[in-house]
């Protein structure tokens, strides 16, 4: 296949060694400006935030600055976003580019010209653009990108240039346009109230995503030999009450015909690959030509051969035995109430019973070893599920929004559960976490129904936002999840064991009524927002040396309370990333940074740290000293330890708050 190199790709390679001016005015019009010689270069028209764009518009062909002229090239990426007033825009002939949403929800916007010469329109670019009624296509356009004419109610007439080569679906939707919409090679569009039939043209050889969806008075199609391929949402929700796909199709993408009242289908033996969820639930009966070498037919349900994968089963149909794989969305939005896994099934499908709002209880049997992301999203009445022994990981959303979900084992063989996997699971009121679980992913307990802190000897999970006051974690604990105290916002204060090495990202965000955080000296990883929003923090007492702080760890805000940080790190520590750790905490020179006497002045000359009041470390007042005082024939020293200030009495060690430390 030629290998086709766009004037854009081209001037991003040109861009990666040319350096560029900051954003230049002339005559209202805002452009970035890219030289390339002495006296040349090129120019991209940008958004003008100081006076929006507004009224009748002209782009010149060339701007000169500092006796640089540089050819206005491309139109940037939201360059006249939202402006709604906006009526006009002429182009000149050196536009060759118009980047993502150029003129998303110019309302106003009724002219424009698409000059020859242009090569690429990006996504996005007319969304919303309602007072739109025609378009022309410069017969040197080669990249057409999704969602270009979106929403664009008044646009009555478009033509499709020859000269596309690279283009993407969903071009129109909500539109009024007269006509269908196509080139030789592309079917672009069909107006929803066109026509109750229609004989797509011959040579044609790609129905692009949603070129005839939502024609609902559409009732037959005829589809050419030439047809290869059927992109996604093709057909979704017409009035299709049957189709012949003809000998060449090769491929049907996802939710081709889903929405449609279609029975029967029969497959052409060209037919290589089927994406899930392309068929709707009206279809009762399916059939496969017998050479074809990719799908067969068993039991009415139709299958990939050498895998054996379940790729549809009508409605009333029996599996076939044997069955190793439910594929993809095999069962998505389906009513049945339970449903019976074949003991032969290793493994189900991405959303394979997602939406089956009906479905009351699930086993998954002994044999299946993996489960596909959102395997049972939206199960809003799933309230029991049986989960199987030697099962490694609960993937992204399994059971996102089984609201009555109550029962479920977790077996011992868990190793990891992904995002969001138990989010607005209502009724799910506790859950055991397993030794072996070493990983649980962002927000994978947030807004359920649990009550009770999710955590293994190793490894803190969750706590519910129902705690209040002052939590202390479990000794041993050495890994904080992602989000596991998120938006807990009525804790104060809390205590982490001294054996804790990683706060996951975001762990405590939105915990706004903690006053203080004391992080032990075994901490040497704090991952990115790790205590976002949490504007009340008057006190951090920083006890090691980490190796790993992400960005913005102690992202406070304006309104941050943040007045003293105790920092025993003798060695000022660096942080791995660019991003400013105590992001927007306003007034840092005001904020004491209490360090070891004999590193103030490296402190003060240490990035980030060198923003605030660096002051030698007060005498802290400890717990132990009350215990000196009840036994004051005693004798005892503070030493400092990897950061830690400890209490050496009596032959053992101690912390500052009392406890013995080894």
């Amino acid at each position: 296949m030629k290998k086709i190199i766009t004037f854009f790709a081209a001037l991003a390679m040109l861009c990666a060694a040319m350096p560029v001016k900051a954003q230049t005015y002339v005559n209202g019009i805002a452009y970035e400006l890219h030289p390339v010689t002495d006296s040349t270069g090129y120019a991209v028209v940008i958004a003008n935030y100081d006076t929006p764009y507004k009224g009748n518009i002209v782009i010149p062909d060339s701007v000169t600055i500092e006796d640089v002229t540089y050819a206005v090239t491309t139109i940037g990426a939201r360059a006249f976003e939202d402006c709604d007033s906006v009526i006009s825009i002429t182009l000149p002939n050196t536009i060759k580019a118009i980047m993502s949403s150029a003129f998303h929800d110019c309302h106003l916007l009724s002219s424009i010209n698409l000059p020859e010469g242009l090569e690429e329109i990006r996504d996005d670019i007319f969304w919303s653009c309602w007072s739109l009624t025609e378009l022309t296509l410069p017969s040197t356009l080669k990249q057409l990108y999704a969602y270009a004419f979106e929403d664009c109610p008044k646009l009555r007439t478009i033509n499709f240039p020859e000269s596309i080569e690279v283009v993407e679906g969903y071009l129109f939707i909500n539109d009024t346009l007269s006509a269908p919409v196509y080139n030789s090679k592309y079917f672009a569009h069909f107006p929803p109230d066109y026509a109750t039939s229609y004989s797509i043209p011959d040579g044609i050889e790609t129905i692009l995503s949603s070129a005839f969806q939502d024609a609902l008075s559409l009732t037959s199609v005829t589809i050419p030999s030439s047809v290869k391929y059927i992109q996604h949402y093709a057909f979704y929700n017409t009035g299709l009450t049957s189709i012949t796909l003809p000998e060449g199709v090769l491929e049907i993408g996802n939710g081709a015909f889903m929405e449609t009242p279609i029975t029967s289908l029969h497959l052409p033996a060209s037919l290589t690959d089927i994406a899930p969820d392309a068929f709707p639930a009206s279809l009762t009966t399916i059939t496969v030509d017998a050479a074809n070498d990719n799908y067969y037919v068993a039991n009415n349900c139709l299958l990939k051969k050498g895998s054996g994968e379940l790729v549809y089963v009508p409605d009333g149909a029996t599996l076939p035995e044997g069955l190793l794989e439910i594929g993809d969305r095999a069962f998505m939005g389906r009513t049945f109430t339970s449903f019976t896994i074949p003991s032969t099934v290793t493994r189900i499908g991405i959303e394979a019973f997602s939406g089956c709002q009906y479905l009351d209880t699930i086993i998954i049997p002994e044999g299946v070893t993996s489960l596909g992301n959102n395997v049972f999203f939206d199960c809003t009445r799933l309230k029991k599920v049986t989960l199987p022994d030697g099962l490694k990981e609960i993937p992204n959303y399994a059971f996102y929004n089984c609201r009555h979900l109550e029962d479920i084992n977790v077996p011992s063989s868990l190793k990891k559960i992904g995002n969001n996997a138990f989010q607005s699971c209502y009724e799910l009121k506790s859950f055991d976490l397993p030794e072996s679980v070493y990983e649980v992913q962002n927000e994978a307990f947030v807004g359920s129904g649990i009550q009770q802190p999710v955590y293994n000897s190793h490894y803190f999970a969750y706590l519910p936002q129902i705690y209040k006051g002052i939590y202390t974690m479990p000794d041993q604990i050495e890994v904080i999840a992602p989000y596991a105290f998120y938006y807990c916002d009525s804790l104060t204060e809390v205590i982490m064991p001294t054996t804790l090495r990683t706060i996951g990202l975001e762990a405590f965000w939105g915990c706004t009524s903690l006053t203080k955080l004391d992080i032990p000296a075994s901490v040497d990883s704090i991952l990115t927002y790790a205590f976002e929003a949490c504007e009340n923090v008057e006190t951090i007492i920083l006890r090691g040396s980490p190796s790993f702080y992400e960005d913005y760890v102690f992202a406070f805000y304006d309104n941050s309370k943040l007045k003293e940080v105790y920092n025993y790190a003798e060695t000022p520590f660096e942080f791995t990333s660019q991003g400013e750790p105590f992001f927007y905490v306003p007034d840092k020179d005001q904020i004491k940074l209490y360090v070891p006497a004999a590193s103030v002045d490296a402190y003060k000359a240490a990035l980030y740290w060198q923003d605030f009041d660096v002051q030698p470390m007060p005498e802290v007042p400890t717990a132990i000293g009350n215990v000196e005082s009840r036994e004051s024939n005693v004798e005892s020293r503070k030493i400092l330890r990897n950061g830690q200030l400890l209490i050496e009495r009596d032959g053992k060690t101690y912390n500052t708050l009392g406890a013995q430390v080894k």
